[in-house]
């Protein structure tokens, strides 16, 4: 197993946005395929990484890293995913099992009335009488 990155910006950049797709799915076999020393026809790309061209050639052309495997005569292009991502989507993985404990432990537990809110006390201090001033005339 080869890990390979594969930039596509200056054969990508002059296309228009819905074509580019195409382009670089083709591009990503002809590299694999001299590199391997095998026919465009014996490479096959993976699912994600056919979904990875489709959202990211579309807006900003970076360089894409793969992996490849030679099984006999076919060779699998495989998506190799940033450590951030890696990080990311561990996180979430981690974050839908906890969700998934809160679910089960609130289902476990009863539910109990609410109590009612209690009514506002009434402030001794705004029921005085206010003292009134006695003016002076001289």
């Amino acid at each position: 197993m080869a890990a390979i990155r594969i930039n596509l910006r200056k054969q990508l950049v002059r296309l228009h946005m819905s074509r580019r797709h195409a382009k670089a799915a083709g591009l990503i076999k002809s590299f694999v395929a001299m590199h391997q020393k095998v026919d465009e026809d014996m490479v096959k790309l993976d699912k994600e990484l056919n979904q990875r061209l489709s959202i990211r050639v579309s807006r900003n052309i970076e360089p894409i890293d793969v992996s490849v495997e030679k099984a006999g005569a076919v060779v699998n292009v495989k998506l190799v995913k940033p450590a951030q991502e890696q990080k990311a989507d561990d996180k979430k993985d981690k974050q839908k099992s906890k969700d998934t404990q809160k679910e089960k432990e609130s289902a476990n537990q009863t539910v109990k009335p609410a109590k009612a809110p209690e009514p506002p006390k009434p402030n001794p201090l705004k029921n005085e009488p206010k003292d009134k001033k006695v003016q002076n005339k001289t």
